[in-house]
């Protein structure tokens, strides 16, 4: 078995701590700096202000610099080792690749076996519903992995299929009107719930179109009562002698109805 062994002891490679006079600098730096947090520049120390900016920058730019000079000699020793470990790794890489394609190209070959095997064992069980649900709207790919043995696709398949027949009686039993809608809708969901629901739903929809078609029905109008003219022989006065027995009231009464209906009246002798 071949395996990187290090020839350099583990202990060597532990880096040393890089000392630098780092004291030194803060306790210059510090008291300069705190100045600059409460300096307040007017108008006209505006170049002032650009002067003391650059040389801060300049101060920073020298330290960060060195900084980077230190660092890629401190790791030139491990990004050599680096190297020389990935051009090892991508030989091997080269050679997994070539051995990862056969292994795909056989486990494919065997997962389309194993589909036309399920599809088959479909088509043998699926009976009056063939022509009704294709294979695919149902498949699961985990049928094809090699751990799922076909003892277990098998029984998803025949579970599958009776729940499907009895959910489709069960819509059946229920007499609506509708039938055929409802399992179509099942049929493209496969969730008797939902179906129920949509039931539920076009009942209530049916209701109301119902209530809307009544409210906007004509109504039949009202036949109308033929009107009387009044004729010559209407218009014609007529007289009709009678006698009242009345209190005095009764007979003031009587005579202001006349004189209201302008009927004429007199007394008779």
């Amino acid at each position: 078995m071949l395996e990187l062994v290090l020839k350099t002891p583990i202990e060597e490679l532990i880096p040393k701590l890089i000392e630098f006079n780092n004291t030194e600098l803060i306790s210059k730096i510090k008291p300069q700096l705190e100045h600059y947090k409460t300096i307040v520049y007017s108008d006209k120390e505006l170049p002032i202000a650009k002067t003391d900016r650059a040389t801060l920058n300049k101060l920073k730019d020298a330290i960060d610099d060195e900084r980077k000079r230190i660092k890629k000699t401190y790791l030139q020793p491990y990004e050599k080792f680096e190297g020389q470990v990935k051009e090892i790794i991508s030989l091997i890489d080269e050679s997994t690749q070539t051995i990862d394609s056969q292994v795909k190209a056989f486990e494919n070959k065997q997962k389309d076996e194993k589909r036309v095997k399920i599809v088959g064992f479909w088509n043998e069980n699926i009976g009056d519903l063939k022509d009704l649900i294709n294979i695919d709207k149902v498949f699961s790919d985990q049928w094809l992995n090699l751990g799922y043995t076909d003892k277990k696709w098998q029984e998803d398949i025949i579970t599958f299929i009776a729940k499907v027949n009895q959910d489709l009686q069960v819509i059946a039993s229920l007499g609506f009107k509708q039938e055929m809608h409802l399992k179509d809708y099942y049929l493209r969901t496969f969730d008797l719930a939902a179906t129920l629901q949509e039931k539920t739903r076009l009942e209530e929809s049916e209701k109301k179109l119902a209530e809307l078609a009544t409210k906007q029905a004509p109504e039949q109008p009202k036949p109308q009562e033929p009107s009387v003219t009044p004729t010559q022989a209407d218009n014609e006065l007529k007289q009709v002698d009678f006698r009242v027995w009345a209190t005095k009231e009764q007979l003031q009464a009587i005579k202001e109805f006349l004189t209201q209906n302008q009927i004429k009246y007199g007394s008779v002798k």
